[in-house]
């Protein structure tokens, strides 16, 4: 969590909920820069939350800053993602391809 957030407030229960979602969909062990990454997307997440319910609402909200809280988010989850990726082994073949490339090389 984050210091000073009180974590039984709906924000900060969506905030954590998000974390946790964010944290699992990237799999494996997160390094302390990964942390702080899955955090800041979700604290933006949060943030752009709160400017759509404004907006539903029908309060003014800064278009630019609700543009700039949604792309930095998903920049974030896009770079987290990417290095998800390249952690994950290479997937066995399945054997039908393995029996295959047996066959073949008989």
């Amino acid at each position: 969590m984050v210091i000073g957030v009180d974590a039984r407030s709906k924000h900060g229960r969506r905030f954590r909920d998000l974390v946790t979602a964010y944290t699992d969909e990237i799999g494996g062990r997160l390094t302390a820069s990964d942390q702080a990454m899955v955090k800041q997307a979700a604290a933006l997440a949060v943030r752009a939350e709160m400017a759509q319910a404004q907006i539903i609402n029908g309060h003014e909200v800064n278009v630019d800053d609700m543009v700039r809280l949604c792309s930095e988010s998903r920049r974030l989850i896009d770079n987290l993602k990417g290095k998800a990726a390249a952690r994950k082994p290479e997937a066995e073949p399945d054997l039908a391809d393995y029996l295959k490339g047996a066959t073949a090389a008989a």
